[in-house]
């Protein structure tokens, strides 16, 4: 097992193998509270730029996406509204400090 640190966060990941594939899954911790996973499934050979980048990125990615789908409904219950336009979106990601501090690491990748 791998083990990827960002400030508070953790990333352990780890290869699997089964008769007709392989593949990494990533588990991502803040401290020790478990927050997400994120699996990539490999039937052939493939290539990353390095070992386990593509299921980092789609740990954070998920990570970052169910934030922002909870930021937007607490945002809709407490404005009575039913739809958000991309602005506001952008505005409530924009103030949210964990998903910045997601962006960031995607964006050291």
């Amino acid at each position: 097992m791998t083990k990827f640190k960002h400030g508070d966060y953790e990333i352990l990941a780890e290869t699997w193998e089964s008769k007709n594939n392989w593949g990494h899954k990533a588990m991502l911790y803040k401290g020790d509270d478990f927050i997400t996973q994120y699996k990539a499934t490999y039937y052939n050979r493939t290539w990353e730029s390095y070992q386990y980048r593509s299921v980092i990125i789609g740990v954070l990615s998920k990570y970052m996406n169910d934030r922002a789908e909870t930021l937007f409904l607490r945002y809709k219950a407490k404005t009575n509204k039913n739809r958000l336009t991309q602005d506001v979106k952008s505005a409530i990601m924009k103030d949210d400090d964990i998903i910045q501090d997601i962006k960031s690491w995607l964006k050291e990748l």
